[in-house]
């Protein structure tokens, strides 16, 4: 509105303007902000196979205190040569398999003495 109380109208270019400096002003600022921020750190929560107890088992998603306990007596009768092994253990399907393994260390081969 202008000072005599009527509608100011703006040409189809000047709306057009307008449009294109809002939707491009705050993507310019997050992409100027962006370059002053120091490189994110990439870290990775693993637990080996082997060597974990039944607390840091719990960690692990969908892995309660009787699941980790039985993950943890399989572990000591019979070490895990391959992830994959966990679906030995009774109640590891291949649904909470495939959650649980981004979360697991590689199990390296045992090395020839």
């Amino acid at each position: 509105m202008n000072g005599n109380g009527e509608f100011i109208r703006l040409r189809e270019q000047d709306t057009l303007v307008c449009i294109t400096l809002i939707l491009l002003v705050p993507l310019c600022c997050a992409v100027w902000n962006k370059q002053d921020m120091p490189p994110a750190q990439s870290y990775r929560y693993e637990i080996d196979p082997n060597n974990a107890t039944s607390a840091e088992w719990q960690t692990l998603p969908g892995i309660g205190p009787k699941l980790a306990e039985a993950i943890s007596g399989y572990q000591t009768r019979t070490p895990f040569t391959d992830t994959h092994e966990l679906q030995n253990v009774k109640g590891i399907g291949v649904k909470k398999y495939n959650t649980m393994k981004p979360f697991l260390r590689k199990i390296k081969a045992a090395s020839a003495d």
